[in-house]
């Protein structure tokens, strides 16, 4: 499980916006989807990018894709792929390896994703499994400590394209780690998001804090049609998200506030 620490200055609020599932070579793939939320990124303050898997399509004559529909080699993604993210490469937080990436890992010893990675300069990124991220950002009221907010994420695998299905699995990733404050998942192109509370005991003060849970399951970039149609999959709500997380004070404490906007 990668674990990365970021300090992300002083303002008390920021934006996460989830790059995955963008198939980047597939004949369905919205380049213009990508290029525009990849602008956004860019052209925003304190947003930062993750990068969530299945970044390229990948096909393999063994794959559920069609590798002869493929609009790239695979060499011509992973430039493609670079030449996008390279305008927010000092954005990007983490770079998880999604199956698309992760087949050709299993066939010949090489994910491509990881050579995306250190073309960008940031190898240290790199994960093929989970990651989480502690992230600092802004001061708790009448101090110099930072606001700290957690992340758990993960492309995923399997799961259904329903969105109990999804739901189940987003719920599953906090029985791994309890104490986050935002889950993070790929895979099934089912756009969903919902939160609970739990208690979380505070032995320092011996007292229990009552603690939001944030899930997210990101869009993907490909229009309908090809294997989803075939299938009869629902075509799923594309339009990307942020994640926007705030800290505010309400009667005399910080609190970190998470909400799911359109972009």
């Amino acid at each position: 499980m990668k674990k990365i620490k970021y300090n992300l200055g002083k303002n008390n609020a920021f934006q996460l916006v989830v790059l995955g599932d963008m198939h980047i070579g597939d004949d369905l793939c919205d380049m213009d989807l990508i290029k525009n939320t990849i602008n956004y990124i860019k052209e925003t303050p304190n947003c930062y990018a993750i990068l969530n898997g299945d970044l390229m399509n990948n096909a393999l004559k063994t794959s559920k894709s069609d590798s002869y529909l493929e609009t790239m080699t695979m060499e011509q993604q992973q430039d493609c792929l670079i030449e996008l993210l390279y305008p927010i490469k000092d954005k990007i937080l983490v770079i998880a390896t999604g199956n698309h990436e992760y087949r050709t890992n299993l066939l010949a010893g090489i994910n491509p994703l990881k050579g995306v990675a250190y073309a960008l300069g940031k190898p240290e990124l790199y994960t093929d499994g989970a990651f989480v991220l502690r992230l600092e950002f802004g001061q708790v009221c009448g101090t110099k400590t930072p606001n700290k907010y957690m992340v758990f994420g993960i492309h995923g695998t399997g799961g259904g394209r329903r969105m109990g299905s999804s739901a189940n699995v987003l719920e599953d990733m906090s029985k791994i780690r309890p104490d986050m404050d935002l889950y993070i998942h790929s895979h099934t192109h089912t756009q969903l998001n919902f939160s609970d509370m739990v208690f979380l005991y505070d032995a320092m003060h011996d007292k229990d804090i009552e603690h939001q849970r944030t899930y997210y399951n990101a869009n993907a970039f490909l229009k309908y049609g090809g294997y989803a149609e075939q299938k009869g999959y629902v075509p799923t709500d594309r339009t990307p998200n942020a994640v926007t997380v705030t800290a505010v004070r309400k009667q005399g404490e910080m609190k970190i506030v998470t909400n799911i906007v359109k972009i």
